[in-house]
């Protein structure tokens, strides 16, 4: 991403064993300051500090297709079979906008499930990984959409805004992760986003960084950004956190009564015309004791949980031990489907090189028995594989250490 640090400040008020090892291990050696644990506010208070502004363009010209770029959240037809949603999503969901009673149960509530993973890094400070996955209900000819923004802060102490620096912050153009320009600290990455369909010069909900400064469109200018890689580009909705002023208005939060005053206008609208809603934040640990329903998932792949999968009430969801989680989506349109989920994923192992793909499979392979619970790749942002191993087996995620792997723990109430 290109622009200045004079367009970053006009964004403030808008606002972010293995086969081979990738490099040499690197063992973290804690300090007083790494061990001492940031408490479960000031987690949330980095997740929401960082969480990006997200312009949606849409592909919604036919009324079968109103809403489908909204983000929305895995639970929002009230079942907990996730293995419908597309079919639910493609052939329902314009009945839900005109007003259907028969789905007034529904909960249309974008969401970006987030995951903060702490811990002492290879100087002896504190640093932070913020993942932010952005769900699609479907994109053309999958379900689940994935797309995901990742930064790293280090140098951390107590909460945001007390000095702590973006090390580098990427976003997934499908299965390839790109670094792109950190904002400053405190203040949010603003990425646009491809319609859900296969049309235009990007595709399928992929995301690409925005360098233009969304304070100077005016209502009457079309909405139109410059997208890394793809120059201007069109947008129909902006998603931001509960709260937020973006484009001179606040975020609106989408319900059935108003849905049809909040899909977007077609063709290429104006500022004033785009849709301005704001996301909550839930948390991957959620979407975890999915993975063990055959009804949703398939084929399976066994994790050893040292520590039990937790809600943000504390609860046990899925409780310690040896577990067989299945990672395949299932979709009742399409019994061919592929897609990996959460314990498949390259980002969510951190086993994915840096400007390119991922090596999840090479890495999953290499072990002689399940995968451990706490193993993650951190990345520093450097090229391709630079980082390090945090190991299980070091104890990197116990409190003792200054630790905690938010993959598997709750924060957001549900």
């Amino acid at each position: 991403m290109k622009g200045s640090c004079g367009a970053w400040a006009a964004l403030a008020l808008l606002l972010g064993g293995c086969v081979s090892e990738p490099v040499a291990p690197r063992v973290a050696r804690a300090s007083p300051q790494s061990r001492s644990l940031l408490s479960d506010e000031a987690r949330r208070a980095f997740l929401w500090a960082y969480a990006p502004i997200v312009l949606k363009a849409a592909d919604e010209r036919a009324p079968k297709h109103v809403g489908q770029d909204w983000l929305t959240n895995f639970f929002f037809d009230g079942d907990r079979d996730l293995a419908n949603n597309k079919a639910r999503w493609s052939r329902e969901l314009r009945r839900w906008v005109a007003g259907d009673a028969a789905l007034s149960g529904w909960a249309i509530r974008p969401t970006i499930y987030s995951a903060l993973i702490e811990f002492a890094d290879a100087g002896g400070g504190k640093s932070l990984v913020l993942l932010y996955h952005l769900y699609h209900a479907k994109q053309q000819g999958s379900i689940h959409d994935w797309e995901r923004v990742e930064l790293r802060l280090d140098e951390v102490a107590g909460g945001p805004g007390r000095g702590e620096r973006v090390a580098y912050a990427l976003v997934t153009e499908h299965s390839t992760h790109r670094r792109v320009e950190s904002p400053p600290p405190g203040q949010r990455l603003v990425v646009w986003q491809a319609p859900w369909s296969k049309g235009g010069p990007a595709r399928k909900a992929e995301l690409r960084a925005v360098s233009s400064d969304l304070t100077q469109l005016s209502a009457e200018a079309p909405a139109e950004v410059e997208v890394s890689g793809l120059g201007p580009q069109p947008f129909h909705y902006l998603f931001a956190p509960p709260g937020t002023a973006a484009l001179g208005r606040q975020v609106e939060t989408i319900g059935q009564e108003r849905a049809r005053e909040l899909v977007a206008v077609g063709g290429r609208p104006q500022t004033g015309e785009v849709r301005v809603l704001a996301y909550e934040l839930q948390d991957l640990a959620d979407v975890l004791p999915t993975h063990l329903d055959p009804r949703s998932w398939r084929d399976e792949v066994r994790v050893s949980l040292e520590t039990p999968v937790r809600d943000s009430a504390g609860r046990v969801t899925i409780p310690a031990g040896e577990t067989r989680f299945l990672f395949r989506a299932r979709d009742t349109q399409d019994p061919g489907e592929a897609r990996k989920g959460y314990p498949w994923k390259h980002w969510f192992w951190g086993t994915y090189a840096l400007g390119g793909k991922g090596w999840t499979r090479e890495w999953i392979e290499g072990l002689a028995g399940p995968l451990a619970q706490h193993d993650y790749f951190a990345h520093d942002g450097g090229p391709e594989r630079s980082g390090q191993w945090l190991r299980h087996e070091s104890g990197w995620w116990r409190a003792s250490q200054g630790g905690w792997d938010g993959r598997w723990q709750g924060l957001f109430p549900d």
